[in-house]
């Protein structure tokens, strides 16, 4: 007795399988049968791209990114930028890098210090080599012969 019945298997696809579908953007979606529950699988359909999945969003977001089709894009709404984004994140990671808008400042905590930084990390950075918090110290312990991390907080 095995572990796999018909349900829960996708068939070997063979080029009799493939049904080409029209898709509105560029390029023919082929349908390469099912996955294990049951999704239609689809090819890209763009010559020489082999990207597959059986999620329609998936699909649409790897047209957009790899490709260039059904873009939307975001552009930057301050005077004398022409910076456009594929993704609104990126455009709101512009603005705060480049422009300073809506930056989340990270301020460093310590006495007498007045460092900020936009992104935490840079501030753990700044806290570890300057004021050495959390700065990662290396011991060993001799009942078991392992060397571990300790951070000093």
């Amino acid at each position: 007795m095995g572990y796999e019945d018909e349900s829960t298997v996708a068939k070997d696809i063979t080029e009799d399988d493939l049904d080409d579908e029209s898709d509105a953007g560029g390029g023919a979606v082929r349908s390469l049968g099912r996955d294990k529950r049951g999704n239609i699988i689809r090819t890209c359909g763009i010559a020489g791209c082999q990207y597959k999945t059986s999620n329609t969003a998936g699909m649409k977001y790897h047209k957009a990114a790899r490709h260039g089709i059904d873009v939307v894009w975001f552009s930057c709404d301050q005077d004398g930028c022409d910076y456009k984004a594929k993704e609104a994140g990126t455009l709101k990671a512009h603005k705060a890098n480049v422009r300073d808008i809506d930056v989340r400042w990270h301020h460093c905590d310590q006495d007498g210090c007045d460092y900020k930084a936009k992104k935490a990390g840079h501030l753990k950075s700044h806290e570890r080599n300057n004021h050495k918090i959390n700065d990662p110290k290396w011991n060993f312990a001799s009942d078991s012969g392992v060397w571990y991390v300790r951070t000093i907080k």
